[in-house]
């Protein structure tokens, strides 16, 4: 299985703009992917209604969470996981989720701080290709390529006045994606 991604700077508005314009021909569900302490997690038709959603970005995007995102017709399963100390967690990933696909929004760390997002597949189930394919194409339309990042209008505007666009707020600033020439 190949991975797709698409990589991308936005504000929560600006993610919020393309998921509202993806309800539009599909109804979206989502819940936070990972471990939960139950297999009755919340399933939202609105990601921003998930529990977190719209909470600041941690500083590195490998520590931002993730969320499982699914067209009206798939069922979504979970791994039950037995910790060391007898615990039972439920997993919510793509392994056992071939129709649904990764959302990690990245956002807003600090006032002029985004966190590089990224939207996600490694499935082969026409469902999740679907999906993936119809929110890249709304991405591509209303967001500006920048090297090998989708910027969202709000995060260009932050990259204009000399913000930063990163992956990890604690990294050099060198190492940020830099305003065009």
């Amino acid at each position: 299985m190949k991975a797709k991604r698409v990589n991308f700077y936005a504000t929560s508005h600006d993610l919020h703009e393309i998921l509202r314009e993806a309800q539009i021909k599909n109804e979206l569900f989502g819940l936070r992917a990972g471990s939960h302490s139950s297999n009755e997690v919340q399933i939202t038709r609105h990601l921003r209604e998930i529990k977190g959603f719209n909470d600041p970005c941690p500083a590195d995007s490998a520590q931002a969470p993730r969320y499982l995102v699914w067209m009206e017709s798939c069922n979504i399963s979970y791994r039950r996981l037995e910790t060391a100390s007898g615990e039972v967690r439920y997993i919510a990933d793509p392994t056992n989720n071939p129709d649904a696909i990764l959302l990690q929004p990245g956002g807003r760390y600090a006032p002029q701080i985004l966190i590089a997002g990224e939207l996600s597949s490694t499935s082969e189930a026409k469902a999740a290709k679907t999906l993936f394919a119809h929110i890249k194409k709304i991405i591509e339309a209303n967001f500006k390529k920048i090297k090998s990042y989708y910027i969202g209008p709000e995060a260009m505007q932050i990259l204009a006045k000399g913000g930063r666009l990163t992956s990890s707020a604690k990294a050099p600033q060198e190492y940020d994606l830099a305003k065009p020439s």
